[in-house]
């Protein structure tokens, strides 16, 4: 059996929970981080937080992530399997941002429908091919540090 991690970082994002709580995937084990989401799942094991999270990473074979800058970009240089959700609950939309650049750099899956989320893990499960994303260094640090002596 396949383990498969849902993450909402440190915010909530209850209409993506509460969707995949409703999933049974025979072949997936899921286990929630929740954050400081109100809805709790009723079928899977959950936590708010996970100590030691990004080791923990490791131990999943798929990773549901909302579209946060910090969580996509390290599962990202991690090469890790995930399923990128832009929370569309939150008032802004930056989210939405980093969906579509992952998504039109084939960078990994995108889900802009929580609706499809099932249909994407399957997609998932099957290993399509991406990118390697390559973490481009700031190259302005010295010269930033040059203009303020």
């Amino acid at each position: 059996m396949k383990k498969c991690l849902v993450t909402v970082g440190t915010s909530s994002f209850d209409s993506l929970l509460k969707e995949l709580d409703s999933l049974r995937i025979d072949s997936l084990d899921i286990y929630f981080q929740t954050g400081t989401s109100k809805y709790k799942p009723k079928n899977y094991q959950h936590s708010p937080f996970i100590d030691n999270f990004n080791d923990s990473l490791r131990e999943y074979d798929l990773i549901i992530s909302h579209a946060g800058a910090g969580s996509v970009y390290h599962m990202l240089e991690c090469n890790y399997n995930i399923i990128v959700v832009p929370n569309t609950d939150r008032v802004d939309l930056h989210q939405l941002e980093l969906a579509k650049f992952v998504e039109s750099n084939n960078l990994a899956l995108t889900c802009h429908d929580i609706s499809e989320i099932k249909t994407k893990i399957e997609v998932a499960l099957t290993h399509p091919k991406f990118d390697k994303y390559t973490k481009e260094e700031f190259f302005k640090f010295s010269e930033i540090i040059n203009f303020l002596k």
